[in-house]
């Protein structure tokens, strides 16, 4: 009987990245598009197509997870209508 390998989601992303990247530490805001492009990919999976404003929704959801609610302000939103 064969073994099964399974790689994570993380160690893929690592192993995809340049042998000498080596990040200090976890950048939220490339987390909160990791999750989110992993969210959407789960959602096609289950035939949805997610539309933009979902995706962005999803993505402020994500962010507010990572850095707090009161991170996010106005200021910091201006522009990304």
């Amino acid at each position: 009987m064969l073994s099964r390998t399974v790689i994570t989601d993380r160690e893929l992303q690592q192993r995809s990245q340049c042998s000498i990247y080596v990040p200090a530490e976890i950048d939220p805001l490339e987390e909160t598009a990791r999750l989110t492009f992993r969210w959407a990919l789960r959602e096609r999976s289950k035939g949805i197509i997610c539309s933009p404003p979902g995706l962005r929704k999803r993505w402020v959801t994500e962010w507010q997870k990572s850095w707090g609610k009161g991170t996010k302000n106005a200021t910091l939103l201006e522009g990304c209508g």
